[in-house]
Order: structure tokens, then sequence, then C-alpha cells
């Protein structure tokens, strides 16, 4: 029995639906995993069990493969050895370090708690990153473009993930592009960036026992340019091998947003190269699609304007904590939001969103005086965007936001408010 996603309203093409249906079974493919883990006596044995693994091999000298340069030098050195940290975190079990644990657990995760597999791979990375050598590393300058592809959002997911985006659209200025992949050295340099950012992104993590200990990776493909689009798997397919063989369990999810259909056919044919937890882990979303499935991971708070949330930049005005109206308004109906006003002089602010837009709005003023008139604020028109507005009241009574909700789907709205006192600037003029 076939099973068919729905069709957007608006598409025109009938491969929507296939499409749907492979978002949909990614979604499922990943649904349980990266909840925190319940320590049962077993896995706490096999915990146990590397714990010990590895404080004997730091304290022997053999954590290092023993084929490379470092392991001769780290031998010598026990002192170094018993330093060793990775991700900032001690790696040495009898420091007592609370991090430890959830770090030596990323490694047993990855290889379903089979001691001898995570041992191999914590030490195939603790090596990797001394050949490359990480803290020189991240002290290269490698592009002010590259600094402005990535930045790390100052909020944190549903389920505490840390949030990491990248915004291809930089490079829709063609020389711009042009300059960054125009030789093999670009690439490189492309490459160690992508190093860079997930170090950063990693050093946002608390390490926690029973925490998420996880980040969310957002790519955002709006305005990049067809060729950087076709380009991006290749240049991808070595980065994506190292994030899998060097970090594992810390990308929680993958999200690559605004995708060509295309896209997600091509990413089929990559699999081979991943595990089926990490290829679980990627999510391709339509630009339609584009609020509803960020905000399955982030609070509307936390999300921003751009993305259909209510996040501005260096915004002050509401706390993180202020309470957030939800309110569902189904197809073909109108639903009003109240703000009520009980004093004169105050000023309202609020922020508006509906996820997936398509709706229309209108805002008026109704005074509890009923020989008062009734002052329209903003007359109807299609929301297409998060909104901010503000009203100034001068007599008690409420704010109402109507919305008209004439597609053929339930639509979600969000909205907050402030209600403060109007602060009146005066302007001091010297007289000669």
């Amino acid at each position: 029995m076939v099973h068919e996603g729905k069709v957007h309203p608006e598409s025109t093409y009938k491969d929507e639906a296939i499409y749907n249906v492979h978002e949909i079974d990614q979604e499922k493919a990943y649904k349980e995993y990266h909840i925190p883990l319940a320590m049962t006596i077993s896995k706490k044995k096999v915990l146990y069990e590397f714990r010990s693994k590895v404080e004997d091999a730091i304290q022997n000298g053999y954590i290092l493969k023993k084929e490379t340069f470092h392991y001769e030098h780290a031998k010598k050195d026990e002192e170094y050895l018993k330093e060793l940290k990775i991700w900032g975190v001690p790696l040495l079990p009898s420091k007592g370090h609370e991090a430890t644990d959830a770090v030596l657990m990323k490694f047993l995760e990855a290889r379903c708690f089979k001691v001898s597999e995570a041992f191999h791979l914590l030490q195939r990375t603790l090596t990797w990153r001394m050949e490359i050598d990480m803290e020189e590393l991240l002290q290269e300058k490698l592009g002010s473009d590259l600094d402005r592809l990535g930045r790390i959002g100052d909020t944190k997911a549903i389920k505490g993930q840390s949030l990491c985006y990248k915004f291809y659209g930089i490079y829709k200025d063609k020389d711009l592009y042009k300059e960054r992949f125009n030789s093999d050295d670009k690439y490189e340099d492309y490459l160690r960036w992508n190093i860079q950012f997930i170090e950063r992104c990693v050093q946002t993590i608390d390490f926690k026992p029973g925490g998420t200990n996880s980040i969310i990776l957002i790519v955002d493909l709006k305005d990049a340019p067809t060729p950087l689009i076709k380009e991006l798997p290749n240049l991808h397919k070595k980065t994506l091998a190292l994030f899998q063989d060097y970090y594992p369990g810390i990308i929680y999810r993958h999200l690559i947003l605004n995708a060509p259909l295309w896209l997600l056919t091509f990413h089929a044919l990559q699999v081979r190269t991943l595990t089926n937890r990490n290829y679980g882990k990627f999510i391709f979303v339509r630009p339609f699609r584009v609020s509803k499935t960020l905000l399955k991971f982030i609070a509307p708070e936390d999300l921003p304007v751009q993305y259909g949330g209510l996040k501005q930049e260096s915004d002050e005005l509401f706390p993180s904590n202020h309470k957030i109206l939800n309110r569902r308004v189904k197809s073909g109906t109108k639903e009003c939001i109240q703000i009520p006003v009980n004093k004169a002089g105050m000023t309202v602010l609020w922020d508006l969103t509906v996820v997936g837009f398509e709706v229309s709005y209108k805002v008026e003023f109704v005074p509890d005086d009923d020989c008062s008139y009734q002052i329209l604020i903003q007359k109807e028109k299609k929301l297409g965007k998060t909104i901010r507005n503000s009203f100034h009241v001068r007599e008690p009574g409420k704010i109402v936001i109507q919305i008209e909700n004439a597609t053929y789907t339930n639509k979600t709205v969000f909205c907050r408010h402030l209600i403060q006192p109007t602060v009146t600037n005066f302007t001091w003029t010297k007289n000669d």
C-alpha cells in the first residue's frame, strides 16, 4: 500500500508528494535518537569498563596511535597525557570532572556500547586532532566571507541543543562566489573553516550528564546561486565524513532549509558514506515548510523573524521568559486576539506571526466608553512576515487583532505583547 504525502496547494510539482514522504520517513527514522538515555545497570557497567580502559591508556601512554609522530612525543611526557582534553573536557576519569562521562558516552553510543570499538574511535579522534593541530587551526583567518557564512545562535533549542546557522545566500554575489571556489586552495580553506565552525559550536555545549549535549546545524540555501547548490554535496562529502568520524553524536539534526527537490534525490545517492543513524539526522525543508519545521525544534520566541519566529536582532524589549499566546485558527474562520488596556497614557507593543502565513489580519482599538470612536490601527492586509507594531492608548479599552484564515489548512498564531507607560521626549532649545 502506497502512502502519498500532501501536496502544497500552490505547488505545481507532482513530485512534492514524494518529497514529503521522504521527509516524514527521515523524521520517523530519527524519532527516538538522542533522547537522554536512562542509565540501565548494563550501560553503567559498560561506561565503567570504558572509563577504566581510558584511565589505563592515559596512565600507561597508549591513548594515542603508535604510528603517529605525536605518540613518541606524548609518551615521554606523562603530564601532557594526564592533561589531555577533548572539546575542552579533561579525558582522565580520575580527575573527577562531571563532563568526562558525558563525552565518553558519545563514543560509546556511536559504537553501540562496544568498548573496544569506542576506544579505537577515541584514539583516532585524538590522533586526528593532533595531526591537524587544532589549537593553531582555530586561530587561522580564512576569509571575511567565511566569517559571515556561519553564526552561532545566542539561544537554545526546545530540548537544550545549541543552534548553529550557515547562510549560503551571501554568495549570491557572483564575484564573491567565484573568488571563494575558484581553486583547490580555496576549497581547502573552506574545509578548514568548517572544522573551525563545528569546534566553536561544540564550545557552546555544557556536556552535562543526562543532557542533550549536541547541536542543531541549520543550513539556509535561500538566495544561494544554483551552481553553488549543485557543488555543495561534493563540497560537504568530506566535511560530513569528518563530522561522522571525529564528532560522534554532536549533531542532533542537520536541517537544510529552502532546499530544491533535486537536492534530496542527490542526497539519497550519497547515503552509502553515512551510517543509518547519521542519515536520519538530515531533514530537507522546502520554502513553504520552513517555519513549521523549525518550530518543532525551536520555541517561537527564540526563532529569528526571517524564519517566521518572534526573535528580533538585538531585542531587549521582551524578556526570554515572556508569555507567548498560542492560538489555532481553523480553516475558513476568523479569530480575534484581545489585549485589554485599563489605563490611559499607555503604549501597547505587540509581535505577531502565523506559521505558514497566508492569512489576512487587521488591528483596531475598541474603547470601553460606548460614546468613543473605534480606531483602525491597521487596515486588513495579507500577513507575509512577522510583524511588530505599537499604539499609544489615550483612554481605557482594548487592542483587537483579527485574523482571517481563508486557506484550506488550520493555522497556528503566536503573539506576545507589552503594556508600558508612554515616555514623552522633550527637546530643549537654547534661547540667544
